[in-house]
């Protein structure tokens, strides 16, 4: 649960909203999944680097051939795990 921000109302967490363009990318460094709808604030943490989200969308690009889980958290929804294979 949380508390607005004016401290009227309990909520109940849902799960963080997002669109994901991809599970599978090119470990090449250009090519990109871009995570979109997210509520203002949202953080990514993969690989223990954190990026916060300003205008909605993240990006997430690597290089290294492997499968890594993108956490999003932020405080008014439950954390959510993405997991992504790069290729």
């Amino acid at each position: 649960y949380y508390c607005s921000t004016d401290g009227l109302a309990v909520s109940e967490k849902a799960e963080i909203p997002y669109t994901a363009s991809a599970t599978t990318l090119v470990a090449d460094g250009i090519a990109v999944i871009n995570l979109t709808g997210l509520p203002a604030g949202t953080v990514l943490t993969v690989l223990g680097e954190s990026e916060i989200e300003t205008a909605g969308a993240i990006d997430f690009s690597i290089d290294l051939i492997g499968s890594y889980n993108l956490l999003l958290t932020h405080s008014n929804y439950l954390d959510t795990t993405i997991t992504v294979t790069a290729t």
